[in-house]
Protein backbone atom coordinates (compact mmCIF):
# COMPACT_ATOMS: atom_id res chain seq x y z
CA UNK A 1 0.00 0.00 0.00
CA UNK A 2 2.77 2.48 1.11
CA UNK A 3 4.97 1.86 -2.75
CA UNK A 4 1.41 2.26 -4.28
CA UNK A 5 0.58 5.89 -2.50
CA UNK A 6 4.39 6.76 -3.14
CA UNK A 7 3.88 5.82 -6.87
CA UNK A 8 0.61 8.11 -7.12
CA UNK A 9 2.28 10.59 -5.15
CA UNK A 10 5.24 11.13 -8.18
CA UNK A 11 2.32 11.11 -10.71
CA UNK A 12 0.71 13.76 -9.40
CA UNK A 13 3.88 15.79 -9.25
CA UNK A 14 4.98 14.17 -13.07
CA UNK A 15 1.47 16.04 -14.00
CA UNK A 16 1.72 18.86 -12.00
CA UNK A 17 4.92 19.75 -13.56
CA UNK A 18 3.93 18.93 -16.91
CA UNK A 19 6.47 16.21 -17.90
CA UNK A 20 3.51 14.01 -18.70
CA UNK A 21 1.00 16.45 -20.04
CA UNK A 22 3.38 17.39 -22.27
CA UNK A 23 2.55 14.09 -24.39
CA UNK A 24 -0.94 15.53 -25.16
CA UNK A 25 -1.20 16.63 -28.60
CA UNK A 26 -4.61 18.30 -27.93
CA UNK A 27 -5.14 22.04 -28.99
CA UNK A 28 -5.75 24.26 -25.40
CA UNK A 29 -5.55 27.82 -25.32
CA UNK A 30 -3.19 30.48 -23.41
CA UNK A 31 -5.34 33.72 -22.98
CA UNK A 32 -3.21 36.37 -21.97
CA UNK A 33 -5.38 39.46 -20.12
CA UNK A 34 -4.12 42.93 -17.95
CA UNK A 35 -2.67 46.27 -18.44
CA UNK A 36 0.33 47.99 -18.37
CA UNK A 37 0.14 50.50 -15.36
CA UNK A 38 4.06 51.33 -15.76
CA UNK A 39 3.86 55.02 -14.21
CA UNK A 40 6.88 56.15 -16.26
CA UNK A 41 4.13 55.87 -19.15
CA UNK A 42 1.47 57.89 -17.22
CA UNK A 43 2.64 61.07 -18.24
CA UNK A 44 1.27 59.87 -22.18
CA UNK A 45 -2.19 58.16 -20.95
CA UNK A 46 -3.90 59.21 -25.18
CA UNK A 47 -0.35 57.36 -26.65
CA UNK A 48 -0.52 54.15 -28.18
CA UNK A 49 2.13 51.59 -27.70
CA UNK A 50 3.46 48.08 -28.97
CA UNK A 51 3.30 45.05 -26.11
CA UNK A 52 4.72 41.62 -27.04
CA UNK A 53 4.37 38.17 -26.19
CA UNK A 54 6.52 35.33 -27.35
CA UNK A 55 5.69 31.83 -26.79
CA UNK A 56 7.77 28.62 -27.29
CA UNK A 57 8.28 25.14 -26.86
CA UNK A 58 11.53 25.29 -26.83
CA UNK A 59 13.19 25.83 -23.22
CA UNK A 60 15.60 28.64 -23.95
CA UNK A 61 16.00 32.03 -24.00
CA UNK A 62 14.09 34.03 -26.89
CA UNK A 63 16.94 34.67 -29.37
CA UNK A 64 17.80 31.04 -29.66
CA UNK A 65 14.33 29.98 -29.36
CA UNK A 66 12.88 32.55 -32.01
CA UNK A 67 9.14 31.63 -31.13
CA UNK A 68 6.02 33.56 -32.62
CA UNK A 69 5.28 36.59 -31.53
CA UNK A 70 2.05 37.95 -30.70
CA UNK A 71 1.49 41.89 -30.43
CA UNK A 72 -1.38 44.38 -29.31
CA UNK A 73 -1.65 48.14 -29.33
CA UNK A 74 -2.55 49.67 -26.26
CA UNK A 75 -2.58 53.03 -23.65
CA UNK A 76 -1.28 53.20 -20.64
CA UNK A 77 -3.99 51.24 -17.60
CA UNK A 78 -5.95 50.25 -20.95
CA UNK A 79 -7.18 46.20 -20.90
CA UNK A 80 -5.55 43.84 -23.48
CA UNK A 81 -6.13 40.10 -24.04
CA UNK A 82 -3.99 38.30 -26.31
CA UNK A 83 -5.18 34.69 -26.86
CA UNK A 84 -2.59 31.88 -28.21
CA UNK A 85 -3.82 29.00 -29.75
CA UNK A 86 -1.25 26.08 -28.30
CA UNK A 87 -0.96 22.20 -27.79
CA UNK A 88 -1.34 21.31 -24.14
CA UNK A 89 1.70 21.16 -21.96
CA UNK A 90 4.74 22.89 -20.93
CA UNK A 91 5.61 26.65 -22.59
CA UNK A 92 8.02 28.88 -22.16
CA UNK A 93 6.50 33.11 -22.85
CA UNK A 94 8.79 36.13 -22.70
CA UNK A 95 7.95 39.41 -23.29
CA UNK A 96 8.61 42.98 -24.24
CA UNK A 97 7.11 46.72 -24.88
CA UNK A 98 8.06 49.23 -26.96
CA UNK A 99 6.39 53.18 -26.39
CA UNK A 100 8.31 55.30 -28.63
CA UNK A 101 7.22 58.54 -27.24
CA UNK A 102 8.16 57.87 -23.84
CA UNK A 103 11.16 56.50 -25.31
CA UNK A 104 10.83 53.17 -23.61
CA UNK A 105 11.75 49.97 -25.32
CA UNK A 106 11.70 46.77 -22.80
CA UNK A 107 12.76 43.61 -24.31
CA UNK A 108 13.97 40.84 -22.11
CA UNK A 109 15.50 38.04 -24.06
CA UNK A 110 16.64 35.94 -20.89
CA UNK A 111 13.53 36.36 -18.36
CA UNK A 112 12.11 33.52 -19.48
CA UNK A 113 8.48 31.79 -17.96
CA UNK A 114 7.60 28.64 -17.26
CA UNK A 115 3.55 28.19 -17.95
CA UNK A 116 1.55 25.32 -17.57
CA UNK A 117 -1.15 25.29 -20.58
CA UNK A 118 -4.00 23.07 -19.76
CA UNK A 119 -7.27 23.51 -21.81
CA UNK A 120 -8.57 27.09 -21.43
CA UNK A 121 -5.25 28.42 -19.41
CA UNK A 122 -5.89 32.31 -18.09
CA UNK A 123 -2.73 34.64 -16.58
CA UNK A 124 -3.86 37.93 -15.45
CA UNK A 125 -1.22 40.23 -14.84
CA UNK A 126 -0.09 44.00 -14.31
CA UNK A 127 2.85 45.13 -16.30
CA UNK A 128 5.72 47.13 -14.91
CA UNK A 129 8.59 47.79 -16.07
CA UNK A 130 10.38 45.96 -14.24
CA UNK A 131 8.35 43.40 -12.91
CA UNK A 132 4.94 41.80 -13.33
CA UNK A 133 2.13 40.70 -10.74
CA UNK A 134 0.21 38.09 -11.85
CA UNK A 135 -3.18 37.00 -10.31
CA UNK A 136 -4.86 34.10 -10.90
CA UNK A 137 -3.79 30.69 -12.93
CA UNK A 138 -0.64 29.31 -11.24
CA UNK A 139 0.19 33.01 -10.06
CA UNK A 140 2.81 31.54 -7.18
CA UNK A 141 4.79 29.54 -9.79
CA UNK A 142 4.52 32.55 -12.24
CA UNK A 143 5.42 34.92 -9.38
CA UNK A 144 8.40 33.25 -7.75
CA UNK A 145 10.10 33.25 -11.04
CA UNK A 146 9.15 37.26 -11.81
CA UNK A 147 10.59 37.84 -8.07
CA UNK A 148 13.65 35.83 -8.91
CA UNK A 149 14.06 37.66 -12.12
CA UNK A 150 14.06 40.84 -10.15
CA UNK A 151 17.23 40.35 -8.26
CA UNK A 152 20.21 41.05 -10.82
CA UNK A 153 23.88 42.09 -10.75
CA UNK A 154 23.70 46.26 -11.78
CA UNK A 155 27.50 45.77 -12.90
CA UNK A 156 27.21 50.11 -12.86
CA UNK A 157 27.98 50.66 -9.44
CA UNK A 158 31.15 48.33 -10.00
CA UNK A 159 32.17 50.37 -13.03
CA UNK A 160 35.23 52.15 -11.58
CA UNK A 161 36.89 49.14 -10.26
CA UNK A 162 36.11 46.82 -13.06
CA UNK A 163 37.32 49.30 -15.72
CA UNK A 164 40.34 50.09 -13.32
CA UNK A 165 41.30 46.00 -13.52
CA UNK A 166 40.79 45.55 -17.18
CA UNK A 167 43.10 48.48 -17.91
CA UNK A 168 45.59 46.54 -15.73
CA UNK A 169 45.28 43.61 -17.55
CA UNK A 170 43.99 41.94 -14.01
CA UNK A 171 41.84 39.48 -15.56
CA UNK A 172 41.81 36.95 -12.66
CA UNK A 173 41.28 39.24 -9.57
CA UNK A 174 38.45 41.44 -12.18
CA UNK A 175 36.91 37.70 -12.61
CA UNK A 176 36.99 36.93 -9.03
CA UNK A 177 35.41 40.32 -8.11
CA UNK A 178 32.47 39.65 -10.47
CA UNK A 179 32.46 36.06 -9.02
CA UNK A 180 31.61 37.41 -5.84
CA UNK A 181 28.88 39.68 -6.80
CA UNK A 182 27.15 37.03 -9.06
CA UNK A 183 27.05 34.24 -6.36
CA UNK A 184 25.89 36.49 -4.07
CA UNK A 185 22.99 37.18 -6.62
CA UNK A 186 22.64 33.36 -6.99
CA UNK A 187 22.13 32.96 -3.18
CA UNK A 188 19.61 35.51 -3.03
CA UNK A 189 17.70 34.24 -6.13
CA UNK A 190 18.23 30.64 -4.86
CA UNK A 191 16.34 31.92 -0.70
CA UNK A 192 13.76 33.14 -3.30
CA UNK A 193 12.52 29.71 -4.52
CA UNK A 194 13.26 28.12 -1.41
CA UNK A 195 10.33 30.49 0.07
CA UNK A 196 7.62 29.81 -2.69
CA UNK A 197 8.86 25.93 -2.13
CA UNK A 198 5.98 24.07 -0.34
CA UNK A 199 3.23 25.95 -2.88
CA UNK A 200 5.20 25.24 -6.05
CA UNK A 201 6.47 21.75 -5.61
CA UNK A 202 9.83 20.28 -5.13
CA UNK A 203 9.79 19.10 -9.51
CA UNK A 204 9.24 22.93 -10.13
CA UNK A 205 11.09 24.46 -7.48
CA UNK A 206 13.92 22.13 -8.72
CA UNK A 207 13.80 23.33 -12.51
CA UNK A 208 13.83 26.99 -11.20
CA UNK A 209 17.00 26.13 -9.35
CA UNK A 210 18.51 24.98 -12.31
CA UNK A 211 17.47 27.99 -13.91
CA UNK A 212 19.29 30.24 -11.41
CA UNK A 213 22.49 28.21 -11.93
CA UNK A 214 21.80 28.58 -15.79
CA UNK A 215 21.29 32.28 -15.65
CA UNK A 216 24.10 32.58 -13.41
CA UNK A 217 26.73 31.85 -15.94
CA UNK A 218 24.55 32.24 -19.04
CA UNK A 219 25.27 36.28 -19.03
CA UNK A 220 28.94 35.80 -18.52
CA UNK A 221 29.98 33.02 -20.59
CA UNK A 222 28.10 35.08 -23.64
CA UNK A 223 29.73 38.43 -22.70
CA UNK A 224 32.93 36.54 -23.10
CA UNK A 225 31.88 35.24 -26.62
CA UNK A 226 31.17 38.87 -27.94
CA UNK A 227 34.27 41.26 -28.32
CA UNK A 228 33.75 42.83 -24.43
CA UNK A 229 36.96 41.07 -23.38
CA UNK A 230 40.22 40.52 -25.45
CA UNK A 231 41.60 37.62 -26.72
CA UNK A 232 43.84 36.98 -23.12
CA UNK A 233 41.74 37.99 -20.92
CA UNK A 234 39.22 35.21 -22.37
CA UNK A 235 42.35 32.66 -21.97
CA UNK A 236 42.50 33.45 -18.68
CA UNK A 237 39.04 33.21 -18.01
CA UNK A 238 39.38 29.63 -19.68
CA UNK A 239 42.05 28.24 -17.89
CA UNK A 240 41.02 29.27 -14.59
CA UNK A 241 40.07 25.99 -12.30
CA UNK A 242 36.63 27.02 -11.41
CA UNK A 243 35.93 26.99 -15.12
CA UNK A 244 37.43 24.06 -16.23
CA UNK A 245 35.76 22.05 -12.85
CA UNK A 246 32.56 23.97 -13.66
CA UNK A 247 30.24 21.37 -14.60
CA UNK A 248 31.13 19.22 -11.53
CA UNK A 249 30.55 21.36 -8.91
CA UNK A 250 26.89 21.94 -10.04
CA UNK A 251 24.12 20.04 -7.70
CA UNK A 252 22.75 17.65 -9.99
CA UNK A 253 19.37 17.23 -11.09
CA UNK A 254 17.39 15.05 -13.36
CA UNK A 255 18.34 15.48 -17.09
CA UNK A 256 14.53 16.24 -17.23
CA UNK A 257 14.99 19.14 -15.13
CA UNK A 258 17.86 20.46 -16.44
CA UNK A 259 16.31 20.62 -20.12
CA UNK A 260 12.75 22.20 -18.61
CA UNK A 261 15.08 24.79 -17.33
CA UNK A 262 15.14 27.42 -20.09
CA UNK A 263 18.59 29.13 -19.26
CA UNK A 264 20.56 25.62 -18.12
CA UNK A 265 21.63 24.08 -21.46
CA UNK A 266 21.99 27.49 -22.95
CA UNK A 267 24.52 27.59 -20.21
CA UNK A 268 26.22 24.76 -20.64
CA UNK A 269 26.39 25.28 -25.02
CA UNK A 270 27.47 28.89 -24.09
CA UNK A 271 30.47 27.29 -22.08
CA UNK A 272 31.30 24.73 -24.73
CA UNK A 273 31.47 27.25 -27.46
CA UNK A 274 33.55 29.28 -25.26
CA UNK A 275 36.37 26.42 -23.93
CA UNK A 276 36.77 25.35 -27.36
CA UNK A 277 36.64 28.69 -29.85
CA UNK A 278 38.05 31.34 -26.78
CA UNK A 279 35.94 33.81 -27.80
CA UNK A 280 37.38 33.82 -31.59
CA UNK A 281 34.07 35.30 -33.43
CA UNK A 282 34.97 32.93 -36.36
CA UNK A 283 32.82 30.32 -34.77
CA UNK A 284 32.50 28.39 -38.67
CA UNK A 285 36.72 27.47 -38.04
CA UNK A 286 35.60 25.59 -34.93
CA UNK A 287 31.94 23.90 -35.45
CA UNK A 288 33.91 20.74 -35.77
CA UNK A 289 35.34 20.33 -32.21
CA UNK A 290 32.02 22.14 -30.81
CA UNK A 291 29.85 19.89 -32.22
CA UNK A 292 32.78 16.57 -31.30
CA UNK A 293 32.57 18.15 -27.88
CA UNK A 294 28.67 17.67 -27.65
CA UNK A 295 28.89 14.63 -29.16
CA UNK A 296 31.70 12.01 -27.25
CA UNK A 297 30.96 14.22 -23.60
CA UNK A 298 27.13 14.70 -23.29
CA UNK A 299 24.57 11.88 -23.48
CA UNK A 300 20.19 11.60 -23.50
CA UNK A 301 18.13 14.82 -23.44
CA UNK A 302 21.18 17.03 -22.71
CA UNK A 303 22.87 16.09 -25.57
CA UNK A 304 19.63 16.47 -28.31
CA UNK A 305 18.98 19.61 -26.36
CA UNK A 306 22.94 20.59 -27.14
CA UNK A 307 22.53 19.47 -30.40
CA UNK A 308 19.83 21.68 -31.56
CA UNK A 309 20.84 24.74 -29.22
CA UNK A 310 23.86 24.06 -31.86
CA UNK A 311 22.26 24.39 -35.18
CA UNK A 312 19.40 27.07 -34.31
CA UNK A 313 22.63 29.10 -32.79
CA UNK A 314 24.73 28.46 -35.81
CA UNK A 315 22.25 28.40 -38.84
CA UNK A 316 24.01 31.13 -40.58
CA UNK A 317 27.26 29.91 -40.13
CA UNK A 318 28.67 28.18 -43.30
CA UNK A 319 29.46 24.94 -43.02
CA UNK A 320 26.58 23.79 -40.20
CA UNK A 321 24.43 21.84 -42.83
CA UNK A 322 26.66 19.15 -42.60
CA UNK A 323 26.56 18.96 -38.73
CA UNK A 324 23.02 19.57 -38.76
CA UNK A 325 22.39 15.79 -41.10
CA UNK A 326 24.65 14.14 -38.78
CA UNK A 327 22.69 15.47 -35.59
CA UNK A 328 19.52 14.34 -36.66
CA UNK A 329 20.61 10.91 -36.77
CA UNK A 330 22.12 11.33 -33.60
CA UNK A 331 18.92 12.98 -31.81
CA UNK A 332 16.64 10.75 -29.91
CA UNK A 333 14.02 12.99 -29.01
CA UNK A 334 10.91 13.33 -31.34
CA UNK A 335 10.82 17.37 -30.35
CA UNK A 336 14.63 18.25 -30.42
CA UNK A 337 14.77 16.05 -33.98
CA UNK A 338 11.99 18.47 -34.98
CA UNK A 339 13.64 21.59 -34.88
CA UNK A 340 16.27 20.59 -35.99
CA UNK A 341 13.93 19.23 -39.32
CA UNK A 342 12.89 22.82 -39.51
CA UNK A 343 16.72 24.35 -39.35
CA UNK A 344 17.39 22.01 -42.18
CA UNK A 345 14.48 23.04 -44.28
CA UNK A 346 15.60 26.89 -43.81
CA UNK A 347 19.33 25.88 -44.66
CA UNK A 348 17.83 24.36 -47.67
CA UNK A 349 15.88 27.33 -49.13
CA UNK A 350 16.73 28.25 -52.79
CA UNK A 351 18.03 24.46 -53.25
CA UNK A 352 16.30 22.52 -55.65
CA UNK A 353 13.26 20.63 -54.21
CA UNK A 354 13.21 16.87 -54.05
CA UNK A 355 12.26 15.56 -57.89
CA UNK A 356 9.27 13.34 -56.82
CA UNK A 357 7.45 11.59 -59.21
CA UNK A 358 3.93 10.15 -57.61
CA UNK A 359 0.65 9.21 -58.68
CA UNK A 360 -2.55 11.22 -58.46
CA UNK A 361 -6.09 10.24 -56.73
CA UNK A 362 -7.07 10.09 -60.90
CA UNK A 363 -3.81 7.54 -61.63
CA UNK A 364 -1.69 10.04 -63.51
CA UNK A 365 2.08 10.38 -62.89
CA UNK A 366 2.90 14.10 -61.42
CA UNK A 367 6.17 15.26 -61.28
CA UNK A 368 8.10 18.27 -60.06
CA UNK A 369 8.86 19.33 -63.39
CA UNK A 370 5.26 19.24 -63.89
CA UNK A 371 4.88 22.02 -61.86
CA UNK A 372 8.24 23.75 -61.95
CA UNK A 373 6.30 27.28 -63.05
CA UNK A 374 4.42 27.54 -60.10
CA UNK A 375 4.10 28.48 -56.48
CA UNK A 376 3.51 25.17 -54.54
CA UNK A 377 1.88 24.80 -51.25
CA UNK A 378 3.11 21.23 -49.95
CA UNK A 379 0.95 19.78 -47.34
CA UNK A 380 1.90 16.24 -45.86
CA UNK A 381 -0.91 14.54 -44.08
CA UNK A 382 -1.87 10.73 -43.51
CA UNK A 383 -5.76 9.25 -42.40
CA UNK A 384 -6.25 9.81 -39.05
CA UNK A 385 -4.58 12.89 -38.48
CA UNK A 386 -6.70 15.09 -36.35
CA UNK A 387 -3.91 17.96 -36.61
CA UNK A 388 -4.01 17.65 -40.15
CA UNK A 389 -7.75 17.83 -40.59
CA UNK A 390 -7.56 21.01 -38.24
CA UNK A 391 -5.52 22.52 -40.33
CA UNK A 392 -7.28 22.06 -43.60
CA UNK A 393 -10.01 23.62 -41.68
CA UNK A 394 -8.29 26.56 -40.08
CA UNK A 395 -7.10 27.39 -43.84
CA UNK A 396 -9.84 27.82 -45.65
CA UNK A 397 -9.72 31.40 -45.77
CA UNK A 398 -6.11 31.26 -47.04
CA UNK A 399 -7.21 28.42 -49.61
CA UNK A 400 -10.18 30.58 -50.69
CA UNK A 401 -7.65 33.66 -51.27
CA UNK A 402 -5.48 31.89 -53.94
CA UNK A 403 -7.83 28.64 -55.21
CA UNK A 404 -8.08 30.86 -58.59
CA UNK A 405 -4.90 31.89 -58.71
CA UNK A 406 -3.36 30.03 -61.89
CA UNK A 407 0.35 31.05 -60.03
CA UNK A 408 -0.54 28.72 -57.00
CA UNK A 409 -0.76 24.68 -56.97
CA UNK A 410 -1.90 22.95 -53.16
CA UNK A 411 -0.63 19.79 -53.26
CA UNK A 412 -1.08 17.65 -50.32
CA UNK A 413 1.00 14.55 -50.29
CA UNK A 414 -0.26 11.95 -48.27
CA UNK A 415 1.71 8.87 -46.96
CA UNK A 416 -0.95 6.60 -46.13
CA UNK A 417 -0.13 3.06 -46.96
CA UNK A 418 -3.97 1.75 -48.35
CA UNK A 419 -4.47 3.85 -51.49
CA UNK A 420 -7.95 3.08 -51.18
CA UNK A 421 -8.39 4.29 -47.68
CA UNK A 422 -6.10 7.66 -48.94
CA UNK A 423 -8.73 8.07 -52.21
CA UNK A 424 -11.96 7.50 -49.20
CA UNK A 425 -10.19 10.20 -47.03
CA UNK A 426 -9.88 12.91 -50.54
CA UNK A 427 -13.88 12.00 -50.87
CA UNK A 428 -14.49 12.54 -47.30
CA UNK A 429 -13.28 16.28 -47.88
CA UNK A 430 -11.59 16.51 -44.08
CA UNK A 431 -8.03 16.83 -45.54
CA UNK A 432 -7.87 18.10 -48.82
CA UNK A 433 -9.66 20.62 -50.72
CA UNK A 434 -11.71 20.49 -54.28
CA UNK A 435 -9.12 22.01 -55.73
CA UNK A 436 -6.07 20.37 -54.32
CA UNK A 437 -3.37 18.48 -56.50
CA UNK A 438 -3.52 15.23 -54.62
CA UNK A 439 -0.45 12.87 -54.05
CA UNK A 440 0.51 9.83 -52.83
CA UNK A 441 3.86 8.75 -51.22
CA UNK A 442 3.25 5.36 -49.93
CA UNK A 443 5.77 3.89 -47.86
CA UNK A 444 8.20 1.92 -49.75
CA UNK A 445 10.40 -1.12 -48.78
CA UNK A 446 13.35 0.22 -51.08
CA UNK A 447 12.97 3.29 -49.05
CA UNK A 448 15.36 4.19 -45.36
CA UNK A 449 12.98 2.75 -42.69
CA UNK A 450 11.06 1.94 -45.61
CA UNK A 451 9.69 5.41 -45.96
CA UNK A 452 9.28 7.26 -49.00
CA UNK A 453 12.64 8.69 -50.47
CA UNK A 454 10.36 12.04 -50.65
CA UNK A 455 9.74 11.41 -47.07
CA UNK A 456 13.54 10.94 -46.12
CA UNK A 457 14.71 13.63 -47.95
CA UNK A 458 13.44 16.18 -45.27
CA UNK A 459 13.37 14.17 -42.77
CA UNK A 460 9.30 14.58 -41.63
CA UNK A 461 8.56 13.11 -38.60
CA UNK A 462 5.29 15.00 -37.61
CA UNK A 463 2.36 15.57 -39.51
CA UNK A 464 1.22 17.91 -40.60
CA UNK A 465 3.87 19.39 -42.45
CA UNK A 466 3.93 22.14 -44.68
CA UNK A 467 6.41 23.28 -46.94
CA UNK A 468 6.11 26.46 -50.05
CA UNK A 469 8.66 25.68 -53.31
CA UNK A 470 8.77 27.96 -55.75
CA UNK A 471 10.30 27.40 -59.59
CA UNK A 472 11.27 23.91 -58.34
CA UNK A 473 13.25 25.61 -55.36
CA UNK A 474 12.51 25.11 -51.71
CA UNK A 475 10.94 28.87 -50.29
CA UNK A 476 9.70 28.28 -47.15
CA UNK A 477 10.33 25.10 -44.83
CA UNK A 478 8.75 26.48 -41.79
CA UNK A 479 5.66 28.48 -43.14
CA UNK A 480 3.55 30.83 -40.64
CA UNK A 481 0.96 28.45 -41.06
CA UNK A 482 -0.81 30.53 -37.76
CA UNK A 483 -0.93 33.90 -39.33
CA UNK A 484 -2.66 34.09 -42.38
CA UNK A 485 -1.76 37.91 -42.95
CA UNK A 486 1.69 36.74 -42.64
CA UNK A 487 0.85 33.27 -45.02
CA UNK A 488 -0.43 35.62 -47.84
CA UNK A 489 2.66 37.84 -47.81
CA UNK A 490 4.44 34.74 -48.27
CA UNK A 491 2.66 33.78 -50.90
CA UNK A 492 2.28 36.79 -52.86
CA UNK A 493 6.10 37.57 -52.73
CA UNK A 494 6.67 34.53 -53.67
CA UNK A 495 4.46 35.08 -57.02
CA UNK A 496 5.99 39.12 -57.34
CA UNK A 497 9.46 37.15 -57.61
CA UNK A 498 8.40 34.51 -60.24
CA UNK A 499 6.17 37.13 -61.88
CA UNK A 500 9.61 39.55 -62.24
CA UNK A 501 11.48 36.78 -63.59
CA UNK A 502 8.87 36.51 -66.83
CA UNK A 503 6.83 33.13 -65.29
CA UNK A 504 5.17 31.54 -66.11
Amino acid sequence: MRLIIMLLLVLSQLLAYGKLSNLDTSQAELILKGKVVEPSLANNPNQKFELRFYVSSLAANRLTANPPKYTVELKYNEDFEVVIPHKKGIVYLTYGCTADAANKVWTFIDKVYIVQVDGRTVIDMKIFENKIVFSGSQFHRLQCQDDVHRIEYNTTDDNDKLTKLASEGKWDSLFEFRDEKEDSILNLRLLVVKKYVKVIGRMFADTLVANCYGSRYFLQFRSMITTIYPTDAIQAFVQRTVFRNLEYSLPKFDESILVGAPIYTDFLFRMISLRNAMGDLNVGAYLQPIFNDIKLNYNGLIRDKLFALFVLNYSQVPGVLSYAKESRQLIQNASYRDLIEKAIFKLNRGQPFFPFSLEDDKGNIVTLDNLRKKVLFIDFWYTGCSNCASLKKYLEPFHKRYEKDSNVVFVTVSIDRDKQKWLKSIKSGLYTTAKSLNLLASPQATGENGRHPLINAYGITSFPTVMIVKEGQMYESAPPLFDLMKLNAVIDQAINEMMKKGLP
